[in-house]
This record gives C-alpha cells, structure tokens and sequence, in this order.
C-alpha cells in the first residue's frame, strides 16, 4: 500500500467518481441487507476510512478520469444514503486519498484492501486468481504480491476450475465452508456436486469437511467427534457385565490409544496380557 498518497485527503463528488472503467474491483458480490446495515452505520458514524482513487484514462473518449481503486462497498452505502435517506450526506465531496501507480498496481491493491477488510468471498478471489493466472501471472508471483501462501492461492486456482456453479453459490449462501467445498470439488465430478447441493438444500444442512472428503467414498465411516469419542469411551469404560468386560476394556483402551492419552508402550504392554491370558 505504499502507493497511497496519505499527506492529505481530497474530497470528490460522488459523482464525478468513476468505476470499473480500467480497474476492475475484485468483489462483485454485495449482500444487500448487510450493505444497508453498513449504510445505517456510516450514516450515523460517518466515513472512517476515505475512498481510494487514481487519475486514469477513459479509453472511449481519451478523457482524464478519477477512478475508484478501493472502496466499492463504501461508495454503494454512501450512494445508498444520498438517494434514500440525505440527498446532503457527503454532498461536498466524498474524502478520498491518491493512489499512484499503474492500473495493474491498482488491482491488486484494490484485492489487498478487499482481503485485510475480509470484505471479499472465496468466490470472488477465485476467480480472480484464475483470471489473473490466465493473463500470464504464476500463482507464485500472486501469492508474492497478496502476501499469502502459496498453497492459499493454488486451492482458490484450483476450485474456481473444478467447482460448479451451484456448489459456489452454495458457499455463498452459507451452508458449506470454502475448506469444505474445495473438498467437495477435489473428491466429486460436477454431476455429482450439484447432488450434495440438492440435497443440503433440501433438508438446509451444512455439508461438513468430514463429509466433502468422503463423497467420493460413501461407505467409510467418517472420523467421530472427540466429544463423541470421550462420551463412547466412558460407556466403554462403565460396562461391569462379566461378558462385556473384556470386549469393553479392550474398546476403553483403544479410544484412549487414539486420543493420546495412552502410549504405545502401554497399548502393546496390554495387549501382550490379552495375549498371555488366553493362553
């Protein structure tokens, strides 16, 4: 962001701010109800941060511009407020800052914001990152530049090209987690994707991470919860039936195993006695 000029801020119309013309904002989608909450509060509290702008050219008319770089989702709530609430809100000029730079400098500034303000969707990203690996930048050089790991980039790459488009707006709509249906995109073909998304639409169930892993596998039993684990180990360990005994201590002693509270060394001490006795 060292591109920003911050020793003074400059206050634009509204209006006169152009947007999409040769930057292009990483987010395009706006949950209304939340952006008009956004507006209540800006409304009330005013602009925290100012807009981020930049002298472009229009490529049609050869004319200079101001163009947005960041803060799309604060230009709709103040847009939203001027048309709905105060035609007077900010009607002497929006606060703004400079960014100077080239456009593609612009870009992943505009993506940097979006990410540090957790203000743009998996969705978004990927796409994207894609696009931009389609323009000739490697997934390394990207992940340089957003400041992220490799592999971050590479699964966002990776399920913006294998995910459908249903399983992408299920994400969107909040009944999968993005590690979830990268998961689910990994294990399944698209046929097979857009049935988990029937059917978590239709009973409005979150598809799990366990889940996704084993789409392409039905019959393996997913891994219990270590709720589930401690509450099956007390039972285990609470059977006093002569002829559970055994069977129970035997289960006691491998979920103990599994969570770690038990040492190898103490696993196979047991079952060398198990073996001992029956003989």
């Amino acid at each position: 962001m060292s591109n920003f000029d911050t020793d003074q801020t400059i206050s634009i119309p509204l209006d006169d701010i152009r947007r999409g013309v040769t930057i292009t904002n990483v987010r395009t989608f706006f949950n209304e109800e939340a952006l008009r909450d956004f507006a209540d509060t800006l409304y009330r509290d005013g602009l925290m941060s100012p807009l981020v702008v930049m002298e472009t050219e229009d490529p049609d008319s050869g004319d200079e511009i101001t163009e947005l770089v960041a803060g799309e989702r604060r230009y709709k709530a103040i847009q939203w407020v001027q048309e709905n609430v105060d035609e007077d809100f900010y009607a002497d000029g929006v606060p703004c800052i400079l960014y100077v730079g080239t456009t593609e400098d612009a870009e992943f500034a505009n993506v940097l914001e979006n990410i540090e303000r957790e203000e743009v969707d998996d969705i978004d990203l990927a796409a994207w990152i894609f696009s931009r690996t389609e323009d000739g930048i490697s997934q390394t050089d990207l992940a340089d530049k957003l400041h992220k790991p490799l592999q971050w980039v590479n699964f966002r790459h990776l399920f913006h090209v294998r995910a459908c488009q249903e399983l992408k707006d299920l994400l969107r709509e909040g009944l999968i987690s993005f590690t979830a249906a990268y998961e689910l995109s990994k294990e399944v073909e698209e046929d097979e994707q857009k049935k988990w998304v029937k059917k978590a639409r239709k009973f409005n169930e979150r598809i799990s991470i366990q889940q996704a892993q084993n789409a392409n596998n039905p019959n393996k039993t997913a891994r219990p919860s270590k709720k589930q684990r401690d509450l099956m180990r007390a039972k285990a360990e609470g059977i006093s039936e002569k002829e559970n005994k055994k069977i129970a201590q035997g289960a006691g002693l491998a979920l103990r195993w599994v969570d770690g509270l038990l040492s190898d060394d103490e696993m196979d001490e047991a079952l060398r006695l198990d073996e001992s006795e029956e003989l």
